[in-house]
């Protein structure tokens, strides 16, 4: 059952650019369940002018986005540089560290390896 509702609401957003407040009362599902069967579709230009005529919010979320979008990459490339300048310093630690997080993954546990080797080569 949740399959075919699923595949319609898919439908339902790529072939006629519903809202997700649309596609949930015409299925009979939550809004937040809609959100987590559509997200991956995007919508064409037309669909995003016709939803901002219909929905003003619906724009305000979009530059709202737009804006946390630049923001976020300004920022990750400005950590990009000042990371590639430390990198040219050739400290061992930081080298150790570099490599630690790249063979690791995962920042909250590079933290606290990083604490250790500071310990250790102090």
């Amino acid at each position: 059952m949740y399959r075919a509702l699923r595949v319609e609401a898919g439908r339902l957003r790529q072939e006629q650019g519903k809202t997700l407040d649309e596609i949930a009362a015409a299925l009979g599902v939550a809004k937040s369940t809609v959100s987590g069967w559509v997200r991956d579709i995007e919508l064409t230009p037309a669909q995003i002018a016709t939803i901002n005529v219909n929905r003003r919010i619906y724009g305000n979320q979009q530059r709202g986005a737009e804006v946390n979008r630049e923001r976020a990459r300004e920022l990750r490339l400005k950590q990009q540089s000042a990371g590639r300048l430390k990198a040219r310093e050739g400290r061992p630690l930081h080298m150790a560290g570099c490599m630690m997080y790249w063979a690791e993954g995962a920042r909250k546990e590079m933290v606290f390896i990083f604490q250790i080797l500071t310990r250790l080569c102090t």
